[in-house]
């Protein structure tokens, strides 16, 4: 009895080894090209979730053939994520002047509370702050609970979820975005002068792939993914060739709606 177990846990862990190895394949190969891939895509942390049951197994059962499936996924998971657990040695800084601060938030375009606005106090009022889903209820809210905090604003407020929003401690100059305008996403683009220097600043949206959407309305949801994907590649690729055109330091923030 205990050596058949065995031999279903391994097999087990091999299927589940094989399974990720397959995905790492087609996501390295493909990306986000093929609809049902790309909606695979979007839970990837999630996948290595078995690690966490299989690594006890090693430690109290010396097997090889084990140890060998868990490698797998534990080779691939490194090398998607190993970077983000390096220790970041802090690094002297040329000037004593305190770093500038960004932050991105989608509000969600249902919220008109002063709770929503309280978010912004309680990650430290960043420097600049980029919204999205920007209605004209949460517009006035921000106004009355931030507004004091953000003396330069770009607000673009929309009845719908779609309304884009900028707020700064310093300086802005609006720049026409109209040439990347398109009903599958919003950006905004602007340049902030911060006394050091200035620099070009985006603020984007692409929507997102709502499966519930589609099958509530009774849309083709393979169509529908495969479009919403091909529209945010689209802003990427527009996006880039933009970015090119600019002189100086530039950030680009938003809700990007995307996999890595």
């Amino acid at each position: 009895m205990k050596l058949r177990l065995r031999k279903v846990c391994t097999g087990l862990a091999w299927l589940y080894a094989s399974t990720v190895l397959l995905w790492f394949i087609l996501h390295s190969w493909l990306g986000d090209s093929v609809w049902w891939l790309a909606l695979l895509n979007s839970f990837t942390p999630y996948f290595f979730g078995p690690i966490l049951l299989l690594l006890p197994a090693c430690f109290f059962r010396h097997q090889r053939s084990l140890r060998l499936a868990l490698a797998i996924p534990m080779l691939i998971f490194i090398v998607l994520y190993g970077e983000l657990f390096v220790p970041r040695w802090a690094t002297p800084s040329m000037t004593a002047d305190t770093p500038l601060t960004i932050m991105t938030f989608n509000i969600w375009g249902g919220s008109d509370s002063p709770e929503t606005a309280q978010v912004i106090l309680d990650n430290h009022s960043p420097d600049i702050v980029a919204l999205q889903e920007l209605t004209p209820q949460m517009a006035e809210v921000l106004l009355q609970e931030v507004g004091k905090s953000y003396p330069y604003r770009i607000l673009d407020p929309q009845p719908q979820p779609r309304g884009m929003g900028i707020l700064s401690r310093y300086p802005l100059t609006e720049i026409d975005a109209s040439h990347l305008f398109t009903p599958g996403w919003q950006v905004q683009i602007a340049q902030v002068e911060t006394g050091h220097g200035t620099f070009t600043f985006y603020n984007i949206h692409p929507h997102a792939t709502n499966i519930l959407v589609y099958l509530e309305s009774g849309l083709a949801v393979a169509d529908e993914a495969q479009s919403s994907f091909r529209i945010r590649r689209r802003l990427i690729e527009a996006l880039i060739a933009d970015i090119q055109k600019w002189q100086g330091p530039i950030n680009v923030a938003g809700d990007f709606n995307s996999t890595d």
